[in-house]
């Protein structure tokens, strides 16, 4: 569709931006999406939607300095958008600058208080700032508003930090159950197992991911080098066929 827009309309800098973030998140194909996305960037310089996406560019590569830049223009056109601010504390997190990632995400759920991203953001950001007890409090207050699948995970994360690996084991099962009922993402049930320490289960995750073209696995948040994993040969290799 965007293709065809594109051979309407050359200058169509949404097309472009959409193209971008197809070559991206589906195909990998990192020349492919940093050309698109450049062009619409050219296109709509002060487009803070597009500014947004060229930003997630440059965090999915591991350019986290040029998604810093991105995306602070981004919230800078437009304040007041809670995904703006939920995406620019993305990147504080990456760069390991929880207090500001933080602060950052909390602005965007009093922004937009439904903004389910923004929360589940939240908590991971506590548990890696290490207040687990925040957590605790604001999953029982928004335990309607997350989905059943994000609130086993992050409760698995919890029960990890408070150092009861077998509740945290007992979590994830139940979030991999969830997900495969569900036709939900493989990649963040991957995760939970590597934080876990179980080899086998992750790379099998990892496995299926791959094998449904799961977008999250080009994701920094979970996944990003296999040389991160160096105890665990089987989900190192399953990550080194990740095309």
């Amino acid at each position: 569709a965007a293709q065809q827009a594109l051979q309407l309309n050359p200058g169509n800098s949404e097309a472009w931006a959409a193209l971008g973030t197809v070559y991206l998140v589906f195909d990998r194909d990192w020349s492919g999406a940093l050309e698109s996305l450049q062009n619409a960037v050219k296109l709509s310089p002060n487009d803070a939607g597009i500014i947004n996406l060229y930003g997630d560019y440059f965090y999915l590569i591991g350019d986290y300095a040029n998604a810093l830049q991105w995306e602070s223009r981004a919230a800078e056109l437009e304040p007041l958008s809670a995904v703006h601010q939920h995406e620019l504390a993305l990147v504080y997190g990456l760069l390991g600058r929880l207090e500001e990632a933080i602060a950052l995400e909390r602005r965007a759920v009093q922004l937009s208080p439904e903004f389910r991203n923004a929360w589940a953001s939240l908590g991971r950001m506590l548990i890696e700032a290490g207040q687990p007890e925040e957590l605790a409090g604001f999953l029982d207050q928004q335990r309607e508003l997350l989905h059943a699948n994000v609130v086993a995970a992050l409760r698995a994360r919890l029960e990890l930090a408070r150092g009861d690996p077998a509740a945290a084991r007992a979590r994830a099962a139940e979030v991999r159950q969830l997900a495969e009922q569900e036709k939900l993402s493989l990649t963040h049930v991957a995760h939970l197992f590597a934080l876990l320490g179980d080899d086998q289960q992750a790379a099998a995750l990892v496995e299926a991911a791959t094998a449904a073209s799961d977008p999250l696995l080009v994701s920094p948040l979970y996944f990003f080098l296999p040389e991160d994993f160096p105890a665990m040969p089987l989900l190192r290799a399953a990550l080194e066929q990740i095309a």
